[in-house]
């Protein structure tokens, strides 16, 4: 499977214009609520406290889980070599290998002086993000955990009150969602830039200039350029996370894991 590295208007044009229903590939029988991919084309689903990592085939190929940390709140495969494994209620985070063995003992993010610590994902470098709920604002941790940068408050900075849910970097750009305020976007070095008007997500994913999300039964793709919004309907209901590559899109469900062609 092809990473995700296609042009926004040849995506758009593949699934808005598709002459016939999408065709199914196969069916898994895979349970999680979020699917991702990381840059070698192999799968990860996640559901509560493990991680399975799998090929577009549906093998199996490695397992994850550390349940004395609880569920896992976002797993992030930014670097394959390196997976980020976040636990939000205990406020720890591990990094993982290509086959998901732990690198590391857990790290206590309280240790690290975030006594709130809401969101962590992995950036460029081997640096990582962490959203203080404490602080409010955005710090980056290089490889030794040191703080690099620091935002400070953004409630002061931006006027508005934050309650961010979700974080990832992606094209050198960080995404930042409050449901309420929509998706916030940074630089790298965590100067603000501007928010998407996309409102109500508890997650979603962009590949180049598009974003996309399911919910129930419908995908929905916001143009970051054209800023066009389009919806198309999917041929599965309940959808609890999709995710595109090409011509090809994988539907997780609560019970089911779908793979769909667009011809």
């Amino acid at each position: 499977m092809r990473v995700l590295l296609i042009i926004a208007f040849s995506f758009l044009y593949a699934f808005v214009n598709a002459q016939k229903a999408p065709t199914l590939i196969q069916s898994f029988n895979l349970i999680g609520n979020q699917i991702e991919t990381d840059n070698t084309g192999l799968m990860y689903l996640l559901k509560n406290e493990e991680i399975i990592q799998f090929n577009e085939e549906g093998k199996v190929l490695n397992r994850f889980s550390k349940k004395v940390a609880g569920n896992i709140y976002f797993m992030d495969f930014f670097n394959s070599l390196k997976p980020l494994v976040f636990y939000k209620n205990s406020s720890q985070f591990v990094l993982l290998d290509n086959r998901l063995a732990p690198r590391m003992e857990l790290i206590d993010l309280s240790q690290l002086g975030f006594a709130q610590a809401g969101l962590v994902c992995a950036s460029n470098m081997n640096y990582i993000w962490v959203y203080d709920n404490a602080a409010l604002g955005l710090v980056r941790l290089n490889a030794a955990f040191e703080n690099t940068i620091e935002t400070g408050n953004l409630n002061q900075i931006l006027g508005k009150e934050l309650n961010p849910n979700y974080m990832f970097e992606k094209f050198n750009k960080l995404y930042l969602n409050d449901p309420a305020l929509g998706i916030l976007v940074f630089d790298i070095y965590g100067n603000y830039s501007n928010t998407i008007p996309v409102k109500g997500l508890k997650k979603f994913k962009v590949d180049n200039n598009l974003l996309y999300f399911a919910d129930n039964s419908t995908l929905s793709i916001f143009d970051l350029i054209g800023k066009d919004f389009n919806q198309i309907s999917l041929p599965v209901k309940a959808i609890v996370d999709v995710l595109i590559s090409d011509n090809d899109i994988w539907i997780a469900t609560a019970n089911m894991l779908y793979h769909y062609k667009f011809e």
